[in-house]
């Protein structure tokens, strides 16, 4: 790897990592952090009235209905928080790359080109695993993907796992 591909490598990495912890501290998973067991409740509660048959089950299930819906509202619209934040960085990152590395190829043995909605779906007549030459911009957005992938599943299966144990586990 040439150092061109190399500092876009880690550009990427920096990338991915500061997107993830935007989704992790501000998105959809802090949400869940926070309000996942009261969505939890309420879901439990409405299974509950639903089979009971007492005369303001209605008012009670309309109440509790309408909380669940603002708290889903607030579920979708926490995921496009980071978005705010995330689609002008990529954007800058991407001016600056293509600035620096406007002449930039390499030879990576993963099509995605094929996978535009708008053009000829080739991924499927050439396959998946074909030498294909990317530019700066596909190149920093398939290690983006990459770091991403690794490090959502880094955090679920280390860090959650663990963070699960320690709360079950109570403290002599």
């Amino acid at each position: 790897m040439n150092n061109d591909a190399l500092i876009i490598f880690i550009v990427a990495g920096v990338f991915s990592y500061v997107v993830f912890e935007l989704n992790r501290r501000w998105g959809g998973v802090a949400f869940q952090r926070e309000h996942g067991e009261r969505l939890k409740e309420i879901q439990k509660e409405m299974t509950n009235l639903s089979k009971s048959s007492a005369p303001d089950t209605l008012e009670k299930m309309n109440k509790i209905q309408g909380e669940f819906s603002s708290l889903m509202m607030k579920s979708m619209m926490s995921n496009f928080k980071t978005l705010i934040f995330t689609l002008p960085l990529l954007f800058i990152t991407l001016y600056f790359l293509g600035n620096a590395y406007h002449s930039f190829l390499i030879h990576v043995p993963v099509n995605i080109k094929g996978l535009n909605p708008f053009g000829n779906f080739d991924v499927f007549s050439r396959g998946f695993i074909v030498d294909t030459v990317y530019g700066y911009r596909g190149f920093f957005l398939i290690t983006g993907m990459a770091f991403g992938f690794i490090m959502q599943n880094i955090y679920t299966r280390f860090i959650v796992k663990k963070k699960k144990k320690e709360a079950v586990q109570p403290v002599a």
